[in-house]
């Protein structure tokens, strides 16, 4: 009698079913935030962004001469006691390639030592500084620049300065420097210089703005003789030319 009226609230309970509490609902997943895509973009003649790209100038100038430094085979800067052992190196790239609201995020260029060089006993810093933010188009210098001259005008038709060490139309802020001694002196090797990303920003903002690059010795005034020599664009090896890297996003 027990197990029937046991069999009887059993099947009861199975036809009306069974209703319980509903649980709290889980915690919701918080939404991710969205990947930001970064790229980036190399220059270099006869290699990047294509074996076409030809639009990296530069060239270097020789404080002992009046005259283009071009017929140079090498990109020289030479340190000494005076203006006229004095040797500084121009250098600008296209970067067109880039979008013009592109976010530079960091950039670099990187130049190739020549074996001629030849440092003394003092080790020589390379810094790299930006022009003068003058965008008078007589200050756009070309392969042709000397020492007093842009290739189109005189260095003192951007900044006023007229004087022979030629220093007003350097930026004298220095953006990052390489330090160079003797154990380099008959080697080949790359070397690079972090650029501040607001530089290369401004000129994808206008290309006025994009009068390039100097590299200088830091300690021009009084030092040994010393000379740094690196490979110029037109260099028969294409893998010898300066280099610039974008990173952005």
């Amino acid at each position: 009698m027990k197990a029937l009226r046991l069999f009887l609230i059993i099947s009861l309970l199975l036809m009306v079913g069974c209703t319980g509490k509903t649980g709290p609902a889980g915690p919701s997943g918080l939404s991710g935030t969205p990947a930001v895509n970064t790229f980036q973009a190399t220059f270099q003649n006869g290699v990047y962004p294509t074996s076409g790209y030809s639009t990296e100038l530069d060239t270097w100038l020789n404080g002992a001469s009046g005259t283009p430094t071009t017929a140079s085979p090498y990109l020289e800067i030479n340190t000494g006691s005076s203006y006229s052992n004095y040797g500084r190196i121009l250098v600008k790239f296209d970067v067109s390639e880039i979008p013009v609201n592109a976010q530079v995020v960091s950039a670099e260029i990187l130049l190739k030592l020549n074996s001629s060089t030849n440092v003394g006993l003092s080790p020589v810093t390379i810094g790299l500084h930006n022009f003068t933010s003058d965008t008078n188009p007589g200050c756009h210098w070309t392969i042709n620049a000397t020492w007093l001259s842009t290739g189109l005008t005189g260095w003192n038709a951007c900044t006023g300065d007229s004087t022979q060490q030629q220093e007003g139309y350097i930026n004298p802020i220095i953006v990052s420097t390489v330090v160079f001694s003797s154990s380099v002196n008959g080697t080949s090797g790359i070397y690079k210089w972090s650029i501040d990303p607001s530089i290369v920003q401004s000129w994808l903002t206008s290309s006025t703005n994009n009068n390039g690059l100097i590299l200088k010795s830091e300690g021009e005034f009084g030092e040994t003789v010393s000379s740094v020599d690196f490979y110029p664009y037109n260099d028969a090896t294409a893998a010898n030319h300066a280099q610039l890297i974008v990173t952005y996003q």
